[in-house]
């Protein structure tokens, strides 16, 4: 499990780099083809954002009526991505992650049983 799990971090880390380098490029096009507010998500998150902390700012930022979460149940999803107390999302600063760091967070973050145990109504995994 553990060798599994290094070779795909690595396989991930590989991947994130290229596209870091890749990212005024990025920026250009999704600008072009969607929308500025798209493209500056993606930049933020290709220039070192935390990965819970993008995702907690996502779900604060659900305004429409199908997908909004009543408050209560928003700061129980938020400390819920945040991870318990010592889990490296709690440890790591909010921006300037390495390659390196952004992928254990987001391993971190994609196997933790508590997120996928919870899903909303109006959760859109592809979003």
């Amino acid at each position: 499990h553990d060798l599994a799990r290094t070779a795909f971090a690595m396989c991930i880390q590989t991947a994130l780099g290229a596209l870091r380098s890749a990212q005024p490029e990025l920026q250009r096009s999704l600008t072009a083809i969607s929308n500025p507010a798209l493209a500056r998500r993606v930049s933020t998150r290709l220039l070192g954002e935390h990965p819970a902390l993008g995702t907690v700012a996502t779900m604060q930022c659900m305004t429409r009526p199908c997908t909004r979460i009543p408050r209560t149940q928003q700061q129980e999803l938020e400390a819920s991505v945040l991870g318990p107390e010592g889990c490296c999302r709690r440890q790591l600063p909010a921006a300037a992650l390495s390659v390196v760091e952004q992928v254990e967070c987001l391993l971190e973050q994609a196997t933790d049983p508590v997120i996928l145990g919870r899903t909303w109504p109006g959760w859109q995994p592809w979003f």
